[in-house]
């Protein structure tokens, strides 16, 4: 599974970033601005999120995002195949992913990055799957992470299929069974769809990315306000994955 450097859970407290004022300052009647300009660039590549990590989270938008937008568009020069998965049906497979990462102990990232998957894996597919194999999916998708996250072994036996088909009889799901091989399937399904890329960049990577450079530049002048932007980023970015698409958020 290709993997990208992880997501930091807060700002960046390094107090050894300059300032950009500061350095831009220092620029100010010299001969070599060139000099301060990659000094600033420097101590961004100091943080979490480096201009290398931004370019391979834009490559991979262009590679996989965007093409499917352009179909979810129906634009006439896609080669995608143009599918939406019905709203209601959508909605309910948020909800499942929501409460499974939460019951796995993901981290609060992770639910981002499940939507995303699950919205590129369907928009691939192009409805090629009954409505009845979303809980299956949605399971696959965050055993998936987990293991990526986890190095217990015993996840499969917490977490497997026979665990899904109880979980699902009281919530209202009736009628939903899911068998061990048919949760397997769908593993290998979205790891072949997604060609292995499941750490795609999310609306949550490219906010904390935003702020954390941010906060970097400035030296944490602007910390306190930055802190509150990414909560309230986070928790609305979660409402709006529940109605809308991470191809109509582009």
């Amino acid at each position: 599974v290709e993997l990208l450097p992880p997501t930091p859970k807060h700002l960046s407290t390094s107090s050894s970033v300059p300032a950009v004022s500061a350095l831009l300052t220092a620029a100010t009647g010299s001969a070599d601005h060139r000099t301060a300009v990659a000094a600033v660039r420097d101590a961004l590549d100091e943080g979490d999120f480096p201009d290398e990590l931004l370019a391979i989270w834009s490559r991979r938008e262009d590679e996989v995002v965007q093409p499917l937008a352009a179909a979810a568009d129906g634009a006439s020069n896609s080669t995608s195949v143009s599918w939406h998965l019905p709203k209601d049906s959508r909605a309910a497979a948020v909800w499942l992913i929501s409460q499974f990462t939460e019951r796995m102990g993901l981290p609060s990232e992770a639910f981002a990055q499940a939507v995303t998957m699950l919205d590129i894996y369907c928009q691939k597919m192009g409805g090629k799957f009954d409505i009845e194999a979303l809980p299956g999916i949605c399971m696959a998708i965050c055993r998936l992470i987990h293991k990526t996250e986890s190095t217990s072994n015993n996840m499969g036996r917490r977490f497997s299929a026979t665990w899904l088909s109880k979980w699902l009889q009281p919530s209202g799901s009736a009628a939903v069974s899911v068998a061990t091989e048919q949760l397997r399937y769908y593993e290998r399904s979205v790891l072949a769809e997604l060609q292995w890329r499941i750490n795609l960049p999310t609306v949550e990577t490219w906010l904390l990315a935003f702020c954390a450079r941010l906060d970097a530049a400035s030296q944490g002048f602007f910390r306190d306000s930055l802190t509150w932007v990414v909560h309230q980023g986070i928790a609305l970015s979660r409402v709006i994955l529940q109605s809308m698409t991470v191809f109509e958020l582009k």
